[in-house]
């Protein structure tokens, strides 16, 4: 069963789903894997410095494009309901 992803046009703030964040890309690139083996399409890794901190760099899998953060935590509990992920946080774009 896929879970679907949700983007119109029509809103103007659109948010994605952090499913995890990890200092190695190896590991970032593990989790992708297993994901997308149990039917999670379309995750991106993307590189994040915490402010400040220039010597951390974190890879988090980010997963849908979504017009609310309530259709992101929606399918985010979905996922979680699921077994497929033990957290999330929905993150505005900019």
């Amino acid at each position: 069963e896929k879970t679907p992803m949700v983007w119109s046009a029509a809103g103007k703030t659109k948010y994605t789903l952090y499913l995890a964040s990890f200092q190695n890309f190896s590991e970032a690139e593990k989790e992708k894997v297993r994901l997308e083996a149990k039917g999670l399409k379309g995750i991106e890794i993307s590189e994040r410095r915490l402010p400040g901190q220039t010597a951390h760099l974190w890879y988090r899998l980010g997963y849908g494009r979504f017009d609310s953060r309530e259709s992101a935590v929606e399918v985010g509990r979905q996922l979680t309901d699921r077994g497929l992920i033990r957290d999330f946080w929905p993150k505005e774009l900019l």
